[in-house]
């Protein structure tokens, strides 16, 4: 059972902009601050250290991971930990450090009675859309490898269980497609009609739109219009101007 106050949810853009000024200043020694301006000490990796130290309740389970996204190119670390002080402390924080929000980090209270769920959801595996394992970076002692490898098979038989009850859409043909099928019915209907004159064509347009839209858009109907005198007749007058309007102009 987790504490009922404070847990809070951060994902940190792993290409976040930090200068190493901004780093130096929240150093906790000279030797530390002289290993930033050096390069030895990655600014990225003094924040994780002093999220770590000043704001990481290790008494009760965290845990933080690293994803890349589905193209592996958003890297970026999700922490899930109960915040020491309040959210409003850590936001002024990461600011100092020179992490603007929405751009850079994100940061959100957690709802304790859900952490469950999240810290399955941070357990689901790198973000690239496979089933492999989360790439765990700091983590409680609860954590343990098989609890990890656990809540990975539970949030992936969860998933497969929400996508087979979800319904599937059924997809909608364009309104074109609809339209050219209702005039090829009526040529192979009727032996004697070789054609669809266009008056005739725009009448069907129209019907079909009211019958099947909430609402009738004039430009859309002309390119429905266009696209069925094409596949019916490339070589109609309506088709003859379609093709001049669509040259440059000399």
């Amino acid at each position: 059972m987790y504490p009922l106050d404070n847990f809070v949810c951060l994902r940190i853009n792993e290409d976040a902009p930090l200068s190493k000024e901004k780093a130096v200043k929240q150093a906790r020694s000279l030797e530390e601050a002289t290993a930033i301006t050096t390069g030895a000490i990655a600014p990225v990796e003094l924040l994780y250290s002093l999220l770590l130290e000043k704001y990481i309740d290790k008494s009760v389970p965290y845990l933080v991971v690293r994803e890349l996204g589905e193209d592996k190119e958003n890297p970026h670390r999700h922490f899930a930990f109960r915040c020491i002080g309040q959210m409003q402390a850590l936001r002024q924080f990461l600011t100092r450090y020179g992490l603007k929000g929405n751009e850079s980090y994100s940061l959100k209270a957690g709802d304790a009675e859900k952490m469950d769920s999240h810290f399955d959801y941070l357990c689901k595996g790198t973000g690239t859309g496979k089933e492999d394992g989360p790439d765990v970076i700091l983590r409680h002692e609860d954590f343990t490898d098989a609890v990890i490898d656990e809540r990975h098979q539970v949030f992936w038989k969860k998933s497969k269980e929400l996508s087979e009850r979800k319904p599937k859409r059924k997809r909608e043909e364009p309104a074109s497609k609809m339209v050219l099928a209702i005039c090829q019915q009526k040529l192979e209907h009727d032996p004697k009609k070789s054609s669809i004159s266009e008056d005739e064509l725009i009448d069907i347009t129209l019907e079909w739109y009211k019958n099947n839209k909430w609402s009738m858009n004039v430009f859309q109907m002309k390119a429905v219009v266009n696209y069925v005198s094409y596949c019916l007749n490339p070589e109609s007058n309506r088709v003859a101007l379609m093709k001049a309007a669509l040259k440059f102009d000399r």
